[in-house]
């Protein structure tokens, strides 16, 4: 009704961030298909464009560091395996940590290679997570999908968290 100009705007304001909104969506949806730099260059790679595009599209601090400068490749399900928990661990410091930073760091020795996911949000009690969910609504869903997913590729996964302390996750993958 272009008669009350006031109330148009209104619903045009609003249609405008139920776009800006539904694009943010999109792309995040399409960012988390697999990422052809996994296939192509590897995990640091991967995690590196991760960090580039997740802080740009969530607004956040995402720092990422090859600490090692680890640069072999792994079988494309253990790369597959380890970038989805990495990836499940950065979503869940946006989505629920309330988090302004999200440091992703790999490192390596001659026996281990080691994705560590930091973040400066709200933490969580660790005891308070079902270490089999029942369903869907009492959560915990992610932690237990990236601990099957790590020990599924023979890795280990290490979840430090207290409340108002942020979190650390501690990927593990054995290096033969």
């Amino acid at each position: 009704n272009l008669n009350n100009t006031e109330k148009a705007s209104q619903r045009i304001e609003g249609l405008k961030k139920l776009s800006k909104d539904l694009i943010q969506g999109i792309r995040m949806a399409t960012f988390n298909l697999t990422p052809p730099e996994l296939k192509d260059y590897g995990i640091p790679i991967a995690l590196q464009k991760m960090a580039n595009e997740l802080s740009k599209l969530a607004g956040k601090n995402i720092i990422f560091e090859n600490k090692s400068g680890f640069d072999d490749r792994f079988d494309t399900l253990v790369e597959t395996n380890l970038y989805r928990v990495a990836q499940e661990a950065v979503n869940n410091a946006i989505k629920y940590a309330q988090s302004e930073l999200i440091l992703i760091t790999v490192n390596h020795s001659e026996q281990i290679f080691s994705i560590i996911i930091e973040d400066n949000g709200k933490g969580f009690d660790k005891q308070k997570i079902p270490s089999k969910p029942k369903n869907n609504a009492e959560g915990g869903m992610g932690l237990f999908f990236m601990k099957e997913r790590m020990n599924y590729i023979n890795g280990r996964i290490f979840i430090n968290s207290n409340p108002g302390e942020g979190t650390r996750i501690t990927l593990n993958y054995p290096i033969k």
